[in-house]
């Protein structure tokens, strides 16, 4: 199972996330038992608990813990961004830490806080696109949706799916929570996302509504409206092929032992290699 959110990257629409780190979720999601197994042999902490282990090491636990906390609590852009700058400066400012490791814990920690900034304002959004457009927004991640898109050449289904933010007149919304500003033109991976929400219900349009929050300039709480038109042209072309592609690659990888030793006990040069050996970067 491919989630949606995981599309964007697959297809190569998004490149602040590595397929490598995609592959492992979804060989996890696929197979957890063979992932544990081979973890458990080779004695490896799973990435969960490397990272826990990294955080603890270096003595940032109660920094990105009191970062996540502030978030839940941030009521504009204004104020994430504050979190985010201090959590940085925090972390920067740490002693017999290496830099390394340092970019490891901001990376985690700014997306720590901004993924929980977007949980905790989704319902927000929601509240103030229904205000505005005088509608109301139904199925807010009640359901989860799927689509068998195709089988491996041993038969092995693949299939995509994942829960929408709620749907609205026929169409299907996916909020999405600006940090600093709306985005023009779209990102190609919001866009991929919704299409593939669109292809998984079968819907003929969506709609991408980004919410913003602002103290400064009297802006208060904006939403800007986008509907998009389903596009078989671009899930055909441009996003199907790679989910075909990536699904009979991790089940050709699932086959072979030695490659997930390999993939499991390396390092990010390598497993990106080992991505590049299935072409799917």
């Amino acid at each position: 199972m491919i989630f949606a959110s995981e599309v964007p990257v697959i297809a190569k629409l998004n490149p602040y996330r590595k397929i490598e780190d995609v592959f492992y979720t979804v060989w996890n999601r696929t197979d957890p038992i063979q992932v544990l197994s081979i973890e458990k042999k080779l004695s490896l902490p799973t990435p969960e608990e490397r990272m826990s282990n990294i955080i603890v090491e270096s003595g940032a636990s109660d920094v990105i813990e009191k970062a996540v906390d502030m978030s839940s609590k941030a009521d504009s852009v204004e104020e994430i961004n504050a979190v985010t700058r201090g959590l940085t400066s925090s972390i920067e400012g740490m002693q017999n830490v290496d830099d390394d490791v340092k970019r490891v814990l901001i990376d985690h920690g700014v997306s720590e806080v901004k993924q929980n900034y977007g949980k905790e304002n989704e319902s927000k959004a929601i509240n103030h696109y229904e205000e505005k457009q005088k509608t109301k927004v139904s199925g807010s991640n009640l359901k989860f949706y799927k689509k068998l898109i195709g089988l491996t050449p041993q038969n092995r289904e693949i299939w995509v799916g994942g829960r929408i933010d709620g749907e609205a007149g026929g169409r299907v919304i996916e909020v999405k929570n600006r940090t600093k500003r709306f985005m023009n033109p779209l990102p190609k991976y919001d866009i991929c996302q919704l299409q593939t929400y669109l292809a998984i219900l079968e819907s003929p349009e969506g709609e991408l509504v980004e919410h913003l929050r602002r103290k400064s300039n009297g802006g208060g709480v904006q939403t800007h409206s986008t509907i998009i038109a389903r596009d078989n042209i671009m899930w055909q072309s441009e996003i199907l092929p790679h989910l075909l592609k990536f699904g009979e690659s991790l089940n050709a990888f699932m086959e072979q032992p030695d490659e997930q030793r390999d993939f499991l006990l390396h390092d990010e040069k390598e497993k990106h290699e080992i991505m590049e050996s299935y072409g799917l970067l």
